[in-house]
């Protein structure tokens, strides 16, 4: 096999020393309804992104970040934060910083061990502010995620950026690939398997119209993982099924809703409790959380609602927060200032079966009272107590943080 040098030497020239970067105890704060406990992780620029992942194995939730400096180059930093003591104190580790062939615009960030070696590594996507295009890149550690990384890009595009990415072993080989929403589709990247870090990964291209969030579930009913779709440029919703035909791949895109304008997140439950996961979406900077309830039968038309129709969410998710066996939604918003509106994070709790219509939705608020433009959430144990905490960061405050579960 032939291997170009001009890739090699892209790949060997792009280094960055994962060395501490900051070390301390976090700083904590009692927000929000039933008191959770706000704590610092850590500083960084216009915090875009989290995802969270044992980056040391050593048995603690670590957590990534990507920024955005928000300055006319939109450089952005790449980093991850050690979990020391259940979340009271972190040690911040940057894995790319913006003087080596910087990474223009991220957005989205997974982390996973894309070749086996028992090591993790972070994938970031890209979507440059000038409409530009944008990359998928996979940053890999030497040896250990405390020291060296380097950085090959797997995607790049001149006209499509890119937003959420995920890692699932879509072939079925055992080996994680890369799906990734993009503005004009979602694509999914295939692990080559051997050395990924240095031969090219086949990229297949969802129909248009899919991505630009995404989210990974099973929406058939047939047990095998789909892909949920929201393109903000497209205004549709949708979900494509991945058939893997001994290597060759078959996508077949089943359209939720269309003209759903300034669509955003998206993610799945079962709101009525019929066995069909049921599709949210966001919209950005508009109001309302909106429910699209699943057929009986692949096929059939999708029935709408509302979680609450006065929330407008950026980021949405949904899990079991109070841990009382039922599905409960979370959200981050943005607020609007020009109506006195605040940034907030809250979660949605459903207190009875049935059409999910406003009264049905008990809003318990977070954090509406110290969190500005809160930036991409998940919900994970941070401290191993058994529940739910909220891992998040500021646009505004440069911070990344996470909120503690009072329950």
């Amino acid at each position: 096999m032939t291997i170009s040098w001009r890739y090699v030497i892209v790949v060997l020239v792009c280094l960055s020393s994962s060395a501490l970067a900051a070390r301390g105890e976090c700083d904590s704060t009692s927000v929000g309804d039933g008191e959770w406990i706000k704590h610092t992780i850590g500083e960084q620029d216009a915090v875009m992104y989290v995802a969270t992942a044992d980056m040391d194995q050593d048995g603690d939730l670590d957590v990534i970040a990507t920024s955005n400096t928000q300055r006319p180059d939109y450089l952005s930093e790449i980093a991850w934060y050690r979990n020391n003591d259940y979340g009271r104190s972190w040690d911040k580790f940057v894995i790319w910083n913006t003087s080596c062939l910087p990474i223009e615009g991220a957005t989205g960030v997974a982390a996973a061990d894309i070749d086996r070696d028992g090591r993790v590594e972070v994938v970031v996507a890209a979507s440059r502010p000038d409409s530009s295009g944008g990359e998928v890149h996979l940053l890999s550690p030497f040896r250990r995620p405390t020291g060296w990384w380097y950085k090959v890009v797997l995607q790049a595009s001149s006209s499509e950026g890119y937003w959420k990415v995920y890692t699932h072993d879509v072939n079925d080989d055992g080996f994680e690939d890369v799906i990734a929403g993009g503005t004009d589709s979602a694509k999914i990247l295939i692990n080559p398997r051997f050395f990924p870090q240095l031969i090219p990964w086949r990229v297949e291209s969802l129909p248009e119209g899919t991505g630009t969030s995404i989210f990974l579930a099973d929406i058939g009913g047939d047990g095998a993982v789909d892909v949920l779709n929201s393109n903000y440029y497209a205004q549709r919703i949708s979900w494509t099924t991945l058939q893997n035909d001994d290597g060759d791949l078959e996508f077949n895109d089943h359209i939720i809703a269309e003209d759903i304008v300034a669509a955003f997140d998206i993610n799945t439950l079962d709101i009525d409790a019929d066995g069909h996961n049921d599709v949210i979406v966001s919209a950005l900077m508009q109001p309302g959380i909106q429910a699209f309830f699943a057929p009986q039968e692949v096929g059939g038309s999708w029935t709408t609602g509302w979680i609450r129709d006065d929330y407008s969410a950026t980021d949405i998710y949904a899990a079991d927060v109070n841990l009382d066996g039922v599905t409960d939604v979370a959200a981050v918003s943005f607020g609007n200032s020009g109506l006195g509106v605040p940034g907030s994070i809250a979660w949605f709790e459903k207190v009875e079966t049935g059409d999910a219509d406003e009264g049905e939705w008990i809003t318990h608020y977070i954090d509406n009272e110290t969190i500005r433009l809160p930036a991409d959430f998940e919900l994970r144990d941070v401290d191993a107590d058994g529940d739910l905490d909220v891992v998040t960061g500021s646009l505004a405050d440069d911070d990344v943080l996470w909120y503690e579960n009072p329950r």
